[in-house]
């Protein structure tokens, strides 16, 4: 049977010192290497003008088609159940049931 020291020796270097010691290779690395930006152009050492959001490749990539609102009145009338008088009113109503998407590409001019 072995003991606690033969399958973990407990005089390597502490979870700190690795990290650190990765941390401090890859950032020589990265610093040695352009950053290629949009369209192949490098830029300098910072991300300017090159940064991903979620939220803007959504955006980008995925546009929502339009669904206009329909605008109904509702006359005045008496209550089905009670028999009291409703006032007349307006509400909105989408035309569709759920919100469509287009795929990339397929809605270029729509906003």
């Amino acid at each position: 049977m072995h003991d606690k020291e033969d399958l973990l020796p407990q005089d390597g270097p502490t979870m700190l010192d690795v990290y650190r010691s990765h941390m401090g290779q890859s950032r020589r690395q990265d610093s040695q290497q352009p950053v290629v930006g949009p369209n192949g152009a490098t830029d300098g050492p910072g991300l300017e003008g090159y940064t991903r959001q979620a939220h803007d490749e959504i955006d980008t990539q995925f546009k929502r088609l339009p669904n206009p609102d329909l605008v109904m009145y509702v006359f005045p009338h008496l209550a089905a159940d009670s028999g009291y008088p409703v006032p007349g009113y307006s509400t909105v109503l989408p035309m569709y049931d759920h919100v469509e998407y287009a795929l990339p590409g397929e809605a270029e001019g729509w906003q």
